[in-house]
């Protein structure tokens, strides 16, 4: 509630504080002030108050400020998700209707044209004095209309609603691509993998698509120590040998690969895997017993091949092993005997010549991890033993697969 007073004190510091910042601007909102109640009402620049009012007036407009200087750029932040719509401000007041224009003058009469149609009665005249009866005179043209007044001045804007609530954060974006690490290629420049290691004698540990694969420098591979379940060479199922002696129930990472120069292929372990891991197993046709002389269990396997490396890089050899058991007599005197011989039955046996290993499955380089054809190089292979026959077994040249070597280094 405003009284006369107040009213005026707030009129008079509003009009000071314009004329002390810039000069008066030309609109202004007029309105009367109800005496008693202090109410106010807008109206226009012409109108009277009616008694028990006072009237007044205040500028709709301040002057503007002063620019301020261009602030220095920011760096580009990061696009941030959208906000939701804030609330639409409130109406602003409706602006002053503008003055009523001024009556244009009468125009000139126009030329007397061609009777047309009559037209509408036109208004009554005002009554002269009586004179002579003359002809009726043409109406005159209506005369032009008056120019528009100016536009009332628009009110100030309302205050902009409060911000909305920021949006929720974005999903996380892709990661980035991984770095090209060490990248080990073949003669021709054809990706093998990233460089883990080297080794003695000019080996290479090479990583992809999960699979650790060692490569001589050279091209070739260096055979793995596998046994093989063909007592005549060394093929038929493969197991890659865990060091047990026939027990197996070792554990090695599911991915792990083997070489064997005997069937130039690369092989995999195979079996169950179990978070990364497989399990080795007894060879085929493997069996248990108690030893008495150790007091513990060995392990008997039929005979067998086994496959291991030579001398020079890509060798291998092949033995041919006439599974056995070391069996004592009651007087403890040593008796190396096949295992098909009765002498197995006597009670001091020692221990057995069993193996196990990890079963391997066939492995295809081009195809899982995207090598080249090989090309091939010329290996050594033998001489391996023949504990049957108690003689070496042959050895020479053969012509393996390999890649094209020397291989390039990072």
């Amino acid at each position: 509630m405003f009284d006369r007073n107040t009213l005026s004190v707030f009129a008079v510091s509003l009009l000071m504080g314009s004329a002390a910042l810039a000069a008066p601007v030309s609109t202004n909102i007029s309105g009367c002030v109800n005496s008693t109640t202090g109410a106010v009402r807008i109206v226009s620049s012409t109108s009277l108050c009616v008694a028990g009012e006072v009237g007044t007036s205040w500028a709709v407009v301040g002057p503007s400020g002063a620019t301020g200087p261009q602030g220095p750029a920011g760096a580009s932040g990061p696009q941030g998700p959208a906000g939701a719509t804030g609330l639409t401000g409130p109406q602003g007041p409706a602006g002053q209707t503008g003055a009523a224009g001024a009556i244009g003058s009468q125009g000139p009469a126009g030329a007397t044209g061609a009777t047309g149609l009559t037209g509408p009665a036109g208004p009554s005249g005002a009554t002269g004095p009586a004179g002579p009866a003359g002809p009726q005179g043409p109406q005159g043209d209506t005369g032009p209309t008056g120019a528009t007044g100016a536009t009332g001045a628009t009110g100030a804007q309302g205050p902009a609603g409060p911000a909305g609530p920021t949006g929720p954060t974005g999903a996380t974006g892709p990661a980035g691509a991984s770095g090209g690490g060490l990248i080990v290629k073949d003669a021709n420049g054809h990706a093998l993998g990233t460089l883990v290691g080297s080794g003695y004698g000019g080996t290479v540990t090479i990583y992809n698509s999960g699979y650790f694969i060692t490569v001589n420098i050279d091209g070739t591979f260096t055979p793995s120590q596998i046994y093989w379940s063909n007592a005549t060479s060394c093929s038929g199922t493969g197991y890659l040998n865990d060091g047990g002696e026939g027990a197996g129930g070792i554990l090695t990472y599911a991915k792990t690969l083997a070489w064997s120069g005997a069937q130039d292929s690369w092989f995999v372990t195979n079996g169950t895997v179990t978070k990364g891991n497989v399990t080795s197993v007894a060879g085929a046709g493997t069996t248990s017993f108690h030893s008495n002389y150790y007091n513990d269990t060995g392990y008997i396997s039929p005979n067998y091949s086994y496959e291991y490396y030579g001398n020079a890089n890509g060798s291998f050899a092949c033995n041919i092993n006439q599974a056995y058991q070391t069996v004592y007599d009651a007087s403890y005197n040593l008796i190396v005997v096949d295992i098909n011989s009765s002498a197995v039955a006597i009670q001091y046996n020692s221990n057995g010549d069993g193996y196990s290993g990890w079963e391997l499955g066939p492995f295809n380089p081009q195809a899982t991890l995207g090598w080249p054809a090989f090309t091939t190089c010329t290996v050594d292979y033998g001489p391996g033993y023949n504990n049957a026959a108690q003689a070496a077994t042959a050895s020479g040249t053969t012509t393996n697969s390999c890649l094209a070597g020397p291989l390039q280094l990072p």
